[in-house]
């Protein structure tokens, strides 16, 4: 009995063994294997391995994981008692390495197992993901510790490649105004090879140029370049390699391309292509970065060799904010000998509307000693006029020598002048473009009155009662613009009707005025793809014809569902056609037309807008 009861149990704990979805293996105390399940053969026979019964484990583990097999698994442990053990890589059929994390339990001393249970599951994506964190960080980090444009590209070269697993890389920068790609570094690419490619147009058929213009990754695997890239096959070991090419990008603008090589005919998983976005715009944001510092760089060092003839005012003040010392180049700058300001308030001949910045300044370095304060400041030159002032100072309190606030201030006013004279021409030049944008809207919306003589004066005079009708309802700023915009375009589909309709003195027909209702869808697609025109305008152009009701077109929107605009300029459109003769019909008078409005409330207008227009009409 007692041999059939560690039967049935051996029996249970092998039936226990293959319905489980871990590997769980069976070793003695050497690491040779005496059992396994079907898991196990899933992750290590794919490649037809045969016989891991008696296969020493440390044989398929990896040499440097040994010591985690021989420590948490081989060593003598509690016995009966399972032990966590750390990730392991194990080599599967196919020669890759799969991560592997579990427990193990020594039942070396049980009669009805003898040996040591290893169970365990595959934590490969978990530690690659970990693995890739990681060099992302590294990265990042080592990004942020250089400041040049050659230690980014040799740190993107150097720790980059090797996070990103590439044989080979190149950093490439987009040379706009020469239309050019300009490579700034490689690594792993032969000199004869890469010379040739050392900057070539940015409309050349490349991979890094499509990545470029485009602003699109590009994956290649050796038949994708073979099949998008035939021109480029004779590229020494091209054909034999797949390639990343990834656009350097920040804040939606495309900065170069980071191109990777790989042995092989890899495929490029979706985990592997995020990850790999990731650190390129890492290395973009860092590439950016130190171009700024560098054209800063440029920047100062022009600006310094401008003011190199000119001479800065040195000067010393004391708690209280009079002079100890200053310079004699306040002469030349301020018109004051040093004499005339010695132990007179620093504040006393600032402008009184940067007095209250600068005595705030002031008391930041008195409580910050050591530490660098700045201002910018109008200070009044002995002749009267002010002159703009840039000031540095800090607070030596240890120091006898200098026992107060060291300031440096330099003459800004021509920066300060030059910046004003900018921003008006900004300004100025941005008033000229809404200018020219709104005549050409209302050029847009006139020309149709030049097909249609007896309609001229219509676009005015309902883009004046937009404005008007706008105001009550609360339209603002850009709703404003808007509206206005919207009463300007609202026929702009009429372009397309044929004058035998649009100008026909009668009735229209059914077929007719099928093909007359379709001027609102027209100007709608007509004037969608405008980026500066907004959303509310497109909703004036399509849905003004839109009755309350339900009953007009296009849509046949009902009630609030018809945009408030269209609603509001609905009211306006129908005013001015009964107010205005056409050849089909006398001008009603302004009492008959709001009356027309207040009748078909409810049914062609929102009740509510149409009593406000009635109202506002009434006004006049």
């Amino acid at each position: 009995m007692p041999d059939a009861s560690i039967h049935n149990q051996m029996s249970l704990f092998r039936a226990l063994m293959h319905h489980t979805t871990d590997a769980i293996v069976l070793m003695d105390a050497q690491g040779r294997l005496l059992e396994h399940n079907a898991v196990v053969e899933q992750h290590l026979q794919r490649s037809g391995r045969s016989g891991l019964t008696q296969m020493n484990v440390l044989e398929m583990v990896h040499p440097e994981d040994h010591t985690v097999i021989q420590q948490y698994g081989l060593r003598p442990q509690l016995h009966g008692i399972p032990m966590p053990m750390p990730p392991f890589r194990v080599q599967d059929g196919e020669g890759k390495w799969l991560w592997f994390e579990g427990t193990t339990v020594n039942l070396l001393n049980d009669p009805q197992i003898r040996g040591i249970l290893l169970t365990v599951r595959d934590v490969s994506h978990r530690v690659l993901m970990e693995q890739r964190t990681r060099s992302l960080l590294q990265l990042t980090h080592a990004l942020s510790s250089v400041q040049t444009t050659e230690e980014v590209v040799q740190v993107m070269l150097i720790q980059g490649m090797e996070a990103m697993g590439a044989r080979a890389g190149s950093v490439m920068w987009t040379d706009v105004p020469r239309g050019q790609i300009e490579i700034l570094g490689s690594m792993g690419y032969p000199e004869n090879l890469e010379k040739p490619w050392r900057r070539f147009p940015l409309a050349a058929p490349t991979p890094a140029g499509d990545a470029i213009r485009n602003g699109h990754d590009l994956f290649l695997s050796t038949d994708d370049w073979a099949i998008q890239y035939p021109h480029m096959q004779h590229i020494e070991g091209a054909e034999s390699s797949s390639h990343a090419v990834l656009s350097l990008q920040v804040e939606g603008q495309t900065l170069g391309a980071l191109t990777l090589s790989y042995d092989g005919n890899q495929a490029f998983s979706e985990t592997e292509r995020q990850f790999l976005r990731d650190m390129a715009l890492r290395c973009a944001e860092a590439l950016q970065r130190a171009m700024l510092h560098s054209r800063l760089e440029g920047q100062e060092r022009r600006y310094r060799k401008l003011t190199e003839h000119s001479h800065d005012i040195v000067g010393i003040m004391d708690v209280q904010g009079n002079m100890q010392f200053v310079s004699p180049s306040i002469e030349s700058i301020l018109g004051y000998s040093p004499e005339d300001l010695n132990q007179r308030s620093a504040f006393q001949d600032v402008h009184p509307d940067d007095l209250a910045t600068m005595v705030q300044v002031f008391q930041q370095a008195l409580m910050n000693p050591g530490q660098m304060v700045q201002a910018t400041y109008r200070f009044r030159h002995k002749d009267g006029h002010w002159v703009w002032l840039e000031t540095s100072g800090m607070f030596s309190d240890v120091d006898a020598d200098l026992d107060g606030v060291v300031i440096n201030s330099r003459d800004v006013t021509a920066r300060i002048e030059t910046e004003r004279l900018i921003e008006q021409q900004r300004t100025a030049h941005l008033h000229d473009l809404q200018a020219s944008r709104e005549e050409t809207l209302k050029a847009m919306g006139v020309m149709l009155e030049y097909r249609n003589y007896e309609t001229k004066g219509h676009t005015d005079r309902v883009v004046q009662l937009s404005e008007r009708l706008g105001r009550v309802l609360g339209f603002d700023g850009d709703a404003l613009d808007a509206l206005r915009w919207g009463a300007y375009l609202h026929d702009t589909g009429k372009i397309s009707i044929p004058d035998h309709i649009l100008l026909k003195p009668a009735k229209l027909d059914a077929d007719e005025w099928a093909i007359m209702k379709r001027h609102t869808v027209i100007g709608f697609e007509l004037l969608k793809n405008i980026p500066t025109l907004p959303q509310l305008t497109l909703d004036v152009v399509l849905y003004h014809h839109e009755r309350w009701d339900g009953t007009g077109y296009p849509g046949a929107l009902a009630g609030d569902k018809i945009p408030l605009a269209a609603r509001a300029f609905a009211l306006i459109d129908v005013y001015d056609a009964l107010t205005d003769e056409r050849p089909y019909k006398r001008a009603w008078s302004k009492a008959e037309a709001l009356a027309e409005i207040l009748r078909t409330s409810g049914s062609h207008f929102d009740p509510e807008l149409a009593h406000i227009f009635v109202d506002l009409m009434s006004g006049e």
